[in-house]
């Protein structure tokens, strides 16, 4: 799955990128919480990620699906997972 170019957020006070360590760590719950109102795409296709490795693929096709959508071109990666 991919999570993003290099794992890192260029913007100041990026919640991504704690989003990302958390990932990394298998803390899943935990970065679903800290996206948790982000509305960036690039948070979509965050929690798709952790939808996906938690095996709610239905929730994480449609985040990949959103973030795509509005050009995250990991989250078009991920959505080849369900082909």
């Amino acid at each position: 799955l991919q999570v993003g170019a290099g794992g890192r957020c260029q913007r100041q006070g990026c919640p991504e990128t704690g989003a990302i360590d958390l990932l990394n760590g298998k803390r899943y719950s935990e970065a679903l919480h800290v996206l948790q109102g982000n509305t960036h795409p690039k948070a979509d296709n965050l929690r798709g990620v952790c939808y996906m490795l938690t095996g709610d693929t239905e929730k994480a096709r449609a985040l990949f699906q959103k973030a795509a959508a509005a050009g995250v071109s990991e989250a078009e990666s991920n959505l080849k997972q369900f082909q």
